[in-house]
């Protein structure tokens, strides 16, 4: 994967030369942060899936512990 990480001023750099060569670089780099968004966002839902069995396992246990 290519460098996902511009500074600011490369971006400045970038947007000011307004250059066609950019392009491509640009488009590797947002298809990288792409791909990070999407790991993350599944990373997050395991994690809520995960926080709401331990919930329904604390209240069964909570539940079991006053029965």
């Amino acid at each position: 994967m290519a460098n996902t990480h511009l500074t600011e001023a490369q971006l400045e750099a970038i947007e000011a030369r307004a250059s066609a060569e950019d392009v491509p670089h640009l488009v590797s780099t947002i298809r990288g942060l792409q791909h990070e968004l999407e790991r993350l966002g599944s990373a997050v839902e395991v994690l809520r899936r995960d926080r709401e069995e331990l919930r329904a396992a604390l209240l069964h246990r909570q539940a079991k512990d006053e029965g």
